[in-house]
């Protein structure tokens, strides 16, 4: 500056000086803004911690308490279902998508804040402008008007395609973060929200790069809708199952951590993408479906509103066996265990007259699906205790051969 100022350009050296703090105070602003911003959100990450440290000793607890009241037998015999994170984020990948959101934030922020202000000073800046790429006739007032499309234009969509790739990678950690976490919502509602905010990202992000770059909406429909149909036909079920997947995350028939069979598949649901849904069967294995066949095939959700399941077990008597006594050792069976629910109450029909027994069937109430097994299990076993106690004979087929000389 002292040297431009010696030799006489006084104006010159006083823009660029202005300029040069202006730049500096940018810079402090963009810094300071970072680490308030990272501040913040280390207070939030602790806050976040803290409440799923308090959700989970809640829930250790609630555990425990259950233990200490069930039967040590039922404890063992409870069947271990797939555990899964319902917002598929830990603590710490909330943390780090919401510092890379708000530190590629700030650095775009500041590269143009800076091109907007030397913009008039660069030789470069004006370069830019003067650099066209092609041209593209627009409808204005006075009819048809040829808009050039310059290099600046494209550096403008890049970025604005910068932003929308950082704020769609990161954008879980930030929601989960700031706005998630304080509206009491159902199971699944929050990973509905994230996915639908990331669609909705995208299409505005590939808009505004091709509304900047002169690519007008108006001008692409019929190619598109040329193009979609073309590969309607040979990408149908590409097509379908994303639209399937779209209405999974409206409609919710099914939910991640939710307990389904379609089928003869069960499993619980781990994943939920635009193509396909992953689910965790009993034996650990991970079977990716097509998110169409939620939609046509039979689904059974065994959690989606209320996790309290019915369990049928047909039992066949002898026949000549008491059917008051036979009706009432069930009943005492269904009542004396301690997962079967009082309210539905269980009940007991006498349904047939079969070919070789007296068909029974009970039905019973439990709390939830991983009890299922147990309670067969040991509901059989008092069964059959009980009757051998009582004197009653359970059924079994019996085959009657004729055999004779053809005379």
């Amino acid at each position: 500056m002292i040297v431009i100022a010696a030799m006489g350009y006084y104006l010159a050296a006083w823009i660029l000086l202005t300029y040069q703090q202006a730049s500096l105070f940018i810079m402090l602003g963009a810094l300071l803004a970072y680490q308030l911003g990272e501040r913040w959100f280390k207070l939030e990450h602790r806050q976040l911690n803290y409440q799923r440290l308090l959700a989970k000793r809640e829930e250790l607890i609630a555990q425990q308490r259950e233990q200490a009241e069930q039967d040590p037998e039922l404890a063992e015999l409870r069947e271990e279902l797939p555990e899964v994170e319902e917002s598929g984020l830990d603590v710490e990948q909330i943390s780090e998508q919401s510092l890379t959101l708000l530190r590629g934030l700030c650095v775009i922020g500041f590269v143009i804040a800076m091109l907007t202000l030397w913009s008039s000073a660069l030789e470069m800046a004006r370069w830019l402008e003067r650099v066209v790429l092609w041209q593209v006739s627009e409808m204005g007032e006075g009819g048809i008007v040829v808009v050039d499309v310059t290099l600046q234009s494209v550096v403008y969509a890049l970025i604005v395609v910068m932003v929308t790739v950082i704020a769609v990678r990161n954008l879980p950690g930030l929601l989960e973060l700031l706005v998630l976490r304080r509206l009491e919502l159902a199971p699944g509602t929050g990973y509905a929200i994230t996915t639908l905010i990331r669609y909705l990202l995208v299409m505005v992000g590939v808009l505004s790069a091709c509304s900047i770059v002169g690519v007008q909406w108006s001008k692409l429909q019929w190619l598109v809708a040329a193009f979609g149909v073309g590969l309607g036909f040979g990408l149908q079920e590409i097509f379908a199952n994303f639209i399937s997947g779209l209405i999974i995350l409206f409609e919710r028939p099914i939910r991640i951590g939710d307990i389904v069979t379609i089928n003869d598949l069960s499993g619980t649901v781990s994943k939920i993408k635009t193509r396909a849904t992953t689910i965790i069967d009993w034996d650990n294995k991970e079977i990716v479906v097509p998110n169409k066949a939620f939609l046509t095939e039979k689904l059974i959700n065994w959690s989606l509103t209320d996790p309290i399941t019915r369990i049928v077990i047909p039992i066949g008597v002898a026949y000549g066996s008491d059917v008051d006594k036979v009706e009432a050792l069930l009943y005492q069976v269904a009542n004396e265990h301690p997962l079967v629910l009082k309210e539905p109450s269980p009940t007991v029909f006498f349904l047939a007259f079969g070919g070789s027994s007296l068909d029974f069937e009970m039905r019973v109430y439990i709390t939830a699906i991983d009890y299922r097994l147990s309670t067969i299990h040991l509901i059989n076993k008092r069964i059959d205790t009980l009757f051998r106690e009582n004197g009653i004979e359970i059924a079994s087929r019996k085959w009657t051969f004729m055999c004779g000389m053809c005379r």
